[in-house]
């Protein structure tokens, strides 16, 4: 009977014990320093790491030597004391708390030992990040030179910190259990008991008074107060304050100052103004405001650091850190005023000195903007083309000359570019120098387009242009060659015309030959450039080397667009259309976008250009044109909404006749779109270079019952005619005109005169990059019917598109 008890009794004591959240350990004493486990738990096993059975196993067979030392050592101690023990220790990242009590026989001596330890890991970390936040707000409250305080429900200062005590002479102890009252002059503690009761009510207290300091001193302090709030109620206010004093003395001295001298300071032309020794504005006289646009007290907010044009910063702030130590500054300096306009200054610094120190700078600065203009005009005329204002002959001959010696002391390479521009004459013959320079210009723009900052691009005579390439390979010369006849190739219209122009390239190699001057190097060039002419033109072709037929760029560059067709790195954005009059979306464009894996989205322009070279526009459209209409039709469905949707489709999809349009057929059969919302926007330089094939196929896509929009409208006169041969629903105004609307007479004609167009022809309008109020007003008071620009939004994904539809 009594052996059933004791194995019940060991059952039901090894039941408790593993239900226990903390591990218990048994160990029976067999003298002072010997003890074997005879009970252990599951989770002692796995609080102590052990790895097999340590059932009637010695302290010293189970634990590591220096461990097992430590341990007999704790055991012992509670056996020679008959009292229990308590320790913490650490093992394997995890802190343990363990209690060892002894366990007496009938002779009252310590027969077992019972361990029971719990994991207080978190307990421990949490102790440590506290200690830790104290400290640092400790040091934050004793090593700041501002005053730091609480102050409690009535009034009086429960903790003030040495910045405090210094700031006002008074001990720790004079000012605990204190209200703040004798400390504020008079006139001043109505304002800090009604901010005290602001704050007391939970809101955050800004302001400055006037105190008196132990020594009978007046200073002044700016304060901030900020509600202390315990379990949802007012406890006190935490306080800092920071002693303005000086700043406020010198306000006042050049006031002062200002009254002797009101005549001189305030009709000067030149900007005269104050600065304390941060470079914060304290005053200035009215030119200060008419030169910089900001008013006395936005200057006040500002450093002047924010002003100052960035290449001019580090200049400007070592002269500034000059006249702190007393040394007067002379220098020119350019700053953006607040509407952002450039301009330049001849500026003078001075430090103001009170009783013998430097408090302060005053400042002279004489705008000598329009003299820098001057002398730029000057060196233009000396350097540059009078027609395009790109570099003349004789500024390239010279930064040739010196990238030359740079080329052949760092064992580098240059190119020199000759160009000359197919086709310029006939131009210039027959419609006039006027034309022929506007075009002149506009080659000089697409030409610099295509170039970096280093690059060096002239006119050096008549149609004839060289580019300097410095640091070049000859690769990557033919390659910037390349994208310079492609930027040609595309139409000029001037006048109503449009033009047709490509460029012959010849280009010459510099590897630092000492037998090689300015003159043989471009004398090369050119005649490089006059035998690629007298082949073909259209062309390039490096001196005394075969034509290279394509760049490595423009490979790169259509391997990396097949791979992201074939990858999905093209996503669409969407840009919402805005009926002018109720605001609300009539539609969204959608908009192509490359997220190339290592460079980010990638603009259209980059690789649209190339697409519709090498037909990849293809595929790519029709993806384009299947997303957005699949996007349409989940806007339809789930937003209960009948918006349209604009796509934009090039003249090579266009040029495959029967194919776009049975891609156009399926997709609205795929998707279930209601073609009436799909609109598709063509350009209307396509129209002005159009065959019939091309008038014939967007009358068949009419015919399925989709909108056709003339993209850019109005840049091109000669596609006029087509609003009366061509289906067009929609033309889209151009957004260079609409730039222009509130402030060209030009501009605002030609919009009006296109919305009473399209009213007559019955034809739907919508004004592209609209970007602030005034256009959108004026475009309104022109009875334009919808919109669409960045006043409104930029493209966004689809899923932020969600919000403009209603």
């Amino acid at each position: 009977m009594d052996e059933k008890l004791s194995i019940d009794h060991t059952f039901f004591f090894n039941q408790f014990i593993n239900h226990l959240d903390e591990a218990v350990f048994v160990l029976e004493v067999h003298d002072e320093s010997t003890f074997t486990y005879v009970v252990a738990d599951t989770k002692a096993h796995q609080l102590a790491g052990f790895t097999s059975d340590v059932m009637n196993k010695r302290i010293e067979d189970v634990l590591p030597e220096r461990e097992s030392v430590d341990m007999i050592k704790k055991y012992k101690t509670v056996v020679l004391s008959k009292q229990s023990s308590r320790f913490v220790y650490e093992r394997n990242g995890m802190i343990a708390e363990t209690t060892l009590s002894p366990i007496f026989n009938e002779q009252g001596e310590v027969q077992y030992i019972m361990a029971i330890t719990r994991d207080v890991t978190e307990r421990e970390n949490q102790f440590v990040a506290l200690k830790k936040s104290e400290e640092k707000y400790a040091s934050l409250f004793l090593n700041n030179s501002d005053a730091i305080f609480s102050i409690d429900n009535d009034g009086k200062f429960i903790e003030v910190n040495p910045g405090a005590q210094r700031m006002l002479g008074f001990s720790e102890e004079e000012l605990l259990n204190k209200t703040f009252h004798p400390f504020i002059v008079p006139e001043d503690i109505e304002k800090t008991e009604s901010h005290f009761s602001l704050a007391k009510q939970g809101s955050t207290q800004m302001y400055e008074i006037e105190v008196i300091n132990k020594h009978g001193e007046q200073m002044r302090l700016s304060v901030t107060n900020v509600p202390i709030i315990v379990d949802g109620e007012f406890v006190g206010v935490y306080g800092m304050a920071k002693d303005v004093t000086k700043e406020r003395r010198l306000e006042k001295q050049l006031q002062k100052s200002e009254q002797r001298y009101r005549s001189l300071y305030e009709y000067n032309s030149d900007a005269i103004f104050a600065m304390d020794l941060a470079g914060n504005y304290l005053g200035g006289n009215e030119s200060v405001q008419k030169l910089t646009g900001y008013t006395d007290e936005e200057l006040k907010q500002l450093s002047f650091q924010s002003l100052i044009s960035v290449e001019d910063l580090p200049k400007s702030l070592n002269h500034f850190e000059e006249v702190k130590k007393g040394v007067p500054q002379h220098y020119e300096c350019t700053l953006f005023n607040k509407y952002n306009q450039r301009l330049t200054f001849n500026m003078k610094n001075v430090p103001i000195y009170e009783n013998g120190e430097i408090v302060g700078i005053y400042g002279v600065g004489k705008d000598i903007s329009e003299n820098k203009k001057y002398e730029k005009r000057i060196h233009e005329m000396a350097y540059y083309d009078q027609v395009t204002d790109l570099p003349n002959r004789s500024l390239f001959n010279d930064r040739l000359s010196q990238a030359m010696k740079y080329t052949q002391k760092e064992g580098k390479s240059l190119a020199v570019l000759f160009k000359d521009l197919d086709g310029f004459k006939p131009v210039n013959d027959t419609m006039g120098h006027d034309v022929g320079d506007q075009l002149l210009i506009e080659a000089g723009e697409r030409f610099k387009a295509c170039l970096k900052d280093d690059h060096t691009i002239a006119r050096v005579g008549g149609d004839e242009f060289m580019v300097m390439l410095p640091n070049v390979t000859e690769e990557e010369a033919v390659s910037i060659g390349e994208s310079l006849i492609a930027a040609i190739k595309k139409p000029f219209v001037l006048e109503e015309v449009t033009f047709h122009l490509s460029v012959s390239i010849g280009v010459s190699m510099y590897r630092g030959g000492e037998d090689e001057t300015v003159n043989t190097l471009t004398k090369k060039a050119d005649t490089a450039m006059y035998y690629i002419k007298d082949r073909g033109k259209d062309n390039l072709i490096v001196y005394d080397h075969s034509m290279e037929e394509d760049t490595l760029k423009r490979v790169i560059l259509d391997d990396n667009i097949r791979k992201a067709l074939a990858n999905e790195e093209f996503i669409l954005q969407y840009q919402p259309i805005i009926n002018v009059k109720s605001g609300e979306t009539v539609g969204f464009e959608a908009l192509v976008r490359w997220h190339h894996e290592q460079q980010g989205i990638i603009s259209p322009a980059e690789f649209i250009p190339l697409a519709e070279e090498t037909g990849l526009i293809i595929p790519l459209g029709e993806w384009v044109l299947k997303t957005a209409c699949l996007q349409l039709k989940e806007w339809h469905e789930k937003e209960d909404s009948r918006i349209r949707m604009s796509v934009n489709v090039s003249v090579r999809q266009l040029q495959q006749r029967q194919t776009f349009i049975q891609t156009v057929k399926d997709v609205i059969e795929e998707t279930g779109i209601d073609p009436q919302c799909l609109d598709l926007e063509v350009t209307e330089t396509v129209l002005m270079e159009s065959e019939q094939d091309i008038m014939d196929t967007l009358q068949a896509l009419r015919e399925l019952g989709v909108s056709i929009s003339i993209d850019d409208f109005g840049t091109g006169y000669s596609s006029m005619k087509h609003l009366k041969t061509c289906a067009i629903n929609t033309i889209k105004i151009d957004r260079s005109f609409v730039s222009d609307v509130t402030h060209s007479n030009q501009s605002r004609a030609i919009v009006k005169s296109l919305m009473l167009l399209a009213q007559q022809l019955k034809i739907n309008t919508v004004s592209e990059g609209v970007e602030n109020e005034e256009q959108l007003n004026r475009l309104l008071s022109e009875n334009c019917q919808e919109t669409q620009g960045f006043y409104f939004s930029p493209p966004v994904s689809a899923e932020e598109a969600k919000r403009f539809i209603k």
